[in-house]
């Protein structure tokens, strides 16, 4: 029954701080019972750490109750997700908004397939970040070089290390 799920996730509205447990902050009562029914049944057949799926719950009731109230999942549309996908983005840093497009796009298709919802095709308009982690040439090398300490900091610990222990205060 609780909107609050211990050290797993919290059944908020868009925006709103995990901490905060006002209850006009939780998700509308009109889309709550099928948020809980579609997070259980998405983690039990793709388990993970972050719950992604909130992003994409937390947008379409957003866009949803502007439109018309209460929020009714049956009437999810192109129209729809296409404003949820923009909230989305305006919300989210650019990799989070990407996850959050690509549930968006699977809870579309969850509804397809179970029959809910007509048929359509709709795809994540949010592209991925650029990833530069383990990227080589130019743009990698430069991103590694930022993460490393500047040369006066190795010299410090260098010299540190070289002291011995005896020369080193308490």
């Amino acid at each position: 029954e609780s909107a609050y799920w211990k050290k797993a996730v919290n059944f908020i509205k868009l925006g709103v701080h995990s901490k905060n447990k006002e209850p006009c902050k939780t998700l509308d009562s009109s889309i709550m019972s099928f948020a809980k029914a579609y997070l259980i049944y998405s983690q039990t057949h793709k388990p993970a750490k972050a719950f992604n799926e909130m992003k994409a719950l937390r947008a379409v009731e957003a866009v949803m109750l502007k439109r018309d109230s209460p929020v009714d999942i049956l009437r999810l549309n192109g129209a729809v997700l296409d404003r949820a996908a923009q909230i989305i983005r305006e919300t989210y840093s650019r990799q989070a908004a990407y996850h959050g497009g690509s549930h968006l796009e699977g809870l579309q298709k969850f509804l397809v397939n179970k029959r809910m919802i007509k048929p359509f095709v709709w795809k994540n308009p949010i592209k991925r970040g650029e990833d530069t982690v383990d990227k080589v040439g130019k743009k990698g090398a430069e991103n590694r070089a930022k993460k490393l300490p500047d040369e006066d900091a190795l010299f410090a610990v260098a010299e540190i290390f070289s002291l011995g222990e005896n020369h080193l205060s308490p």
